[in-house]
Protein backbone atom coordinates (compact mmCIF):
# COMPACT_ATOMS: atom_id res chain seq x y z
CA UNK A 1 0.00 0.00 0.00
CA UNK A 2 2.82 2.27 0.90
CA UNK A 3 4.69 1.66 -2.07
CA UNK A 4 1.50 2.23 -3.94
CA UNK A 5 0.90 5.50 -2.54
CA UNK A 6 4.26 7.00 -2.83
CA UNK A 7 4.17 5.90 -6.67
CA UNK A 8 1.04 8.05 -6.98
CA UNK A 9 2.16 10.86 -5.67
CA UNK A 10 5.29 10.70 -7.88
CA UNK A 11 3.48 10.09 -10.96
CA UNK A 12 1.63 13.34 -10.05
CA UNK A 13 4.72 14.91 -10.01
CA UNK A 14 7.03 15.96 -13.01
CA UNK A 15 9.96 13.80 -11.63
CA UNK A 16 11.15 9.85 -12.11
CA UNK A 17 11.58 7.06 -9.87
CA UNK A 18 12.29 3.28 -9.13
CA UNK A 19 11.98 1.73 -6.08
CA UNK A 20 15.43 -0.66 -4.20
CA UNK A 21 14.26 -2.78 -1.80
CA UNK A 22 11.41 -1.01 0.85
CA UNK A 23 13.38 2.23 -0.01
CA UNK A 24 11.85 4.66 -2.95
CA UNK A 25 14.07 7.03 -4.75
CA UNK A 26 13.19 9.90 -6.25
CA UNK A 27 15.02 11.84 -8.65
CA UNK A 28 13.82 15.36 -10.46
CA UNK A 29 14.08 15.78 -13.82
CA UNK A 30 15.64 18.95 -14.80
CA UNK A 31 15.32 20.97 -17.80
CA UNK A 32 18.58 22.15 -19.79
CA UNK A 33 18.61 25.33 -21.54
CA UNK A 34 18.79 25.26 -25.12
CA UNK A 35 22.26 26.27 -26.57
CA UNK A 36 20.86 29.47 -27.72
CA UNK A 37 20.06 30.57 -24.14
CA UNK A 38 23.85 29.73 -22.66
CA UNK A 39 25.28 33.38 -22.41
CA UNK A 40 28.54 33.83 -24.30
CA UNK A 41 31.61 36.28 -23.88
CA UNK A 42 31.74 39.29 -26.25
CA UNK A 43 34.75 39.35 -28.25
CA UNK A 44 35.87 42.72 -26.78
CA UNK A 45 35.81 40.64 -23.59
CA UNK A 46 37.95 38.07 -24.51
CA UNK A 47 40.69 40.37 -25.68
CA UNK A 48 40.62 42.42 -22.73
CA UNK A 49 41.08 39.37 -20.58
CA UNK A 50 44.13 37.92 -22.71
CA UNK A 51 45.44 41.52 -22.85
CA UNK A 52 45.74 41.73 -19.32
CA UNK A 53 46.59 38.23 -18.43
CA UNK A 54 49.82 38.67 -21.14
CA UNK A 55 50.69 41.92 -19.45
CA UNK A 56 50.26 40.52 -16.08
CA UNK A 57 52.39 37.82 -17.20
CA UNK A 58 55.18 40.17 -19.04
CA UNK A 59 54.97 42.46 -15.54
CA UNK A 60 55.49 39.51 -13.24
CA UNK A 61 58.54 38.15 -15.53
CA UNK A 62 60.23 41.87 -15.18
CA UNK A 63 59.89 41.62 -11.66
CA UNK A 64 61.15 38.49 -11.45
CA UNK A 65 64.27 39.64 -13.97
CA UNK A 66 64.89 42.39 -11.51
CA UNK A 67 65.02 40.20 -8.45
CA UNK A 68 67.41 37.73 -10.12
CA UNK A 69 69.78 41.20 -11.26
CA UNK A 70 69.86 42.17 -7.25
CA UNK A 71 70.26 38.62 -6.26
CA UNK A 72 73.72 38.49 -8.50
CA UNK A 73 74.57 41.74 -7.22
CA UNK A 74 74.10 41.01 -4.06
CA UNK A 75 76.29 37.56 -4.08
CA UNK A 76 79.02 39.49 -5.93
CA UNK A 77 79.19 42.08 -3.50
CA UNK A 78 79.62 38.89 -0.85
CA UNK A 79 82.06 37.29 -2.28
CA UNK A 80 83.97 40.63 -2.89
CA UNK A 81 83.69 41.71 1.17
CA UNK A 82 84.82 37.77 1.72
CA UNK A 83 88.05 38.33 -0.42
CA UNK A 84 88.66 41.38 1.32
CA UNK A 85 88.37 40.13 4.89
CA UNK A 86 90.24 37.48 4.00
CA UNK A 87 92.96 39.86 2.24
CA UNK A 88 92.85 41.84 5.53
CA UNK A 89 92.85 38.96 8.01
CA UNK A 90 94.29 35.93 6.77
CA UNK A 91 95.16 34.22 9.58
CA UNK A 92 91.73 34.14 11.13
CA UNK A 93 90.24 33.22 7.83
CA UNK A 94 92.53 30.45 7.32
CA UNK A 95 91.51 26.77 7.37
CA UNK A 96 93.65 25.25 8.86
CA UNK A 97 94.36 26.62 12.45
CA UNK A 98 96.82 25.12 14.85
Amino acid sequence: NIREEVNMETKNQKTSSFTLSPISVVIPTVKELPEDRIKRLRYSQVLEKTFSTAIRLIHHQRVQERRAMKDKEIRRMGLLMKEKMIKDNPDEFSRLRL
